[in-house]
């Protein structure tokens, strides 16, 4: 009785010092889905930092399967575009294209993504994490 009792008492421990997480992983195929801005970091000289948004005002982007591309209005440097294509591995053509800002460096790392403003001269980094 002991034994049961000790192997009860065990699973019951690892059973609940589980914690759940409240947030849901979504994990897009590619480009493919909705994406929010988690931080971001942009150099104006002399260096700059990560940022994280203002959580009053996500900033969401999604890439849709048939090359259609949306911002919400609080996507300061990307709400122009509508349209987006794959160049090389690591360049996305954003359309309408501006004089200098259509191509875009991005690449994944720990189920983020990753997007690099043309025409900086330092850091501007913008990391999205996947969102339904």
């Amino acid at each position: 009785m002991q034994y049961f009792t000790s192997i009860l008492l065990t699973f019951s421990l690892l059973f609940f010092s589980c914690k759940k997480s409240n947030e849901e992983v979504v994990v897009n195929d590619g480009f493919t889905g909705k994406w929010q801005l988690v931080t971001y970091g942009i150099g104006i000289g002399g260096g700059g930092t990560m940022q994280n948004p203002d959580p009053a005002k996500p900033e969401i982007i999604e890439f849709k399967a048939d090359s259609t591309f949306t911002a919400n209005a609080n996507c300061e440097y990307l709400k122009i575009y509508k349209s987006y294509k794959l160049v090389i591995s690591d360049r996305i053509n954003f359309s309408p294209a501006t004089p200098f800002f259509s191509e875009w460096g991005f690449r994944f790392a720990d189920n983020k993504l990753q997007l690099y403003k043309p025409g900086c001269r330092e850091a501007c980094i913008f990391e999205y994490k996947p969102v339904k």
